[in-house]
């Protein structure tokens, strides 16, 4: 699928008013998703890039025997925005709990928790809330967002604190979203 020059720097935009405090100093991100996915480079390389955040390479993933080396990273570099999937969070809620030195790091600069490419199941939605709480004494915002690579990747985004798991947000500033009969179910189809 071609992503074009516009498309990439739509999305950047959309997502910078969506996310204002992406602008503030000291965007920090550690991220596992290749450059060759299309929210690895597309969404995440280029968030920092246009906020001039830092992206450090997490040579980890969610994967046995690949996950200590993503924990091993976290200890090292401490994220303003994190990005994983639900497996990842899955991973991750069993190491803090096991080590309060990384559970408190974690949680002393982040202020976004982003998950994608499936639905958060509720009860890690409730455990990395808790953890938060008991941490910094307050709930992290966790949102996710809805795309495909033809939309370069972002079409919505869940840029408020939802009540629960399983929010893909509203359509981003600049596009439109129609849900069409097709057959028993809608389809989306998106246009921006």
């Amino acid at each position: 699928v071609i992503n074009t020059q516009r498309m990439l720097t739509s999305n950047q935009a959309a997502k910078a008013q969506t996310w204002p405090f992406l602008g503030e100093p000291g965007l920090t991100t550690l991220d596992w998703l290749p450059w060759s996915h299309t929210f690895g480079a597309n969404h995440n390389f280029n968030c920092v890039l246009r906020n001039g955040g830092t992206l450090y390479i997490d040579s980890g993933k969610p994967a046995p025997g690949l996950f200590a080396l993503s924990l091993a990273n976290l200890r090292d570099v401490i994220p303003t925005v994190y990005f994983n999937v639900p497996r990842g969070y899955d991973m991750l809620i069993a190491a803090l709990r096991e080590d309060d030195e990384l559970r408190q790091r974690f949680f002393s600069q982040v202020k976004l928790l982003f998950y994608a490419a499936a639905a958060l199941p509720q009860n890690l939605w409730d455990a990395l809330e808790a953890l938060s709480v008991a941490t910094v004494g307050h709930a992290v915002p966790m949102v996710s967002a809805w795309g495909s690579t033809e939309t370069a990747p972002l079409a919505t985004d869940c840029h408020f604190q939802a009540q629960r798991s399983g929010n893909i947000g509203v359509p981003i500033p600049g596009t439109e979203i129609k849900l069409v009969p097709s057959g028993e179910k809608l389809e989306a189809r998106v246009r921006g």
